[in-house]
């Protein structure tokens, strides 16, 4: 119930702040919020869950700082 009501209160957002002339980059994303918050939806979703793969380039060269970059 809360959820469609988040879903119709950022829709009037949506609109309202189109109408008053807010941009639309800005007005979207802030109505995307309330729905987001409404419905549970985790406004940043866990990036490393366990036992995902390990996308790193091993390489032989431990680059710490830019100074490093001129020794190799």
């Amino acid at each position: 119930m809360i959820s469609a009501l988040g879903l119709i209160g950022g829709l009037a957002l949506l609109i309202y702040m189109t109408i008053k002339g807010v941009n639309i980059l800005i007005a979207g994303p802030m109505a995307a919020i309330i729905v987001a918050l409404t419905s549970g939806i985790s406004l940043i979703p866990p990036l490393a869950v366990e036992g995902a793969p390990d996308f790193a380039i091993p390489t032989k060269y431990k680059i710490h700082s830019l100074n490093d970059i001129n020794k190799i």
